[in-house]
């Protein structure tokens, strides 16, 4: 079951380079934040990730690290496939 779940983590990374999923995890991280009425500045310490990682995230600049965003799903009290409750667009992969 391990070696399932980190393939499946592996796959959801490679999906993550996409610019259209990099639009969905930073709408996903924008949502979160919203919800629980933090600013960015809040959620990268919260997380212990720079304010310049989370503004790349946030602008789409760079998509998160699987390290990166295992630390701002546990600053939201959500596992990463809670995190990943949405409907990712594949079409275009």
């Amino acid at each position: 079951m391990k070696k399932f779940c980190n393939i499946i983590v592996f796959h959801i990374y490679g999906l993550i380079m996409s610019t259209k999923i990099k639009h969905q995890i930073s709408s996903r991280i924008q949502e979160l934040k919203d919800k629980n009425g933090w600013s960015w500045e809040k959620l990268a310490y919260s997380a212990g990730v720079s304010k310049s990682a989370i503004c790349q995230i946030k602008n789409e600049q760079n998509a998160p690290s699987i390290i990166t965003l295992i630390k701002i799903c546990t600053v939201f009290g959500i596992s990463l496939s809670e995190f990943f409750n949405f409907n990712i667009d594949t079409s275009d992969l």
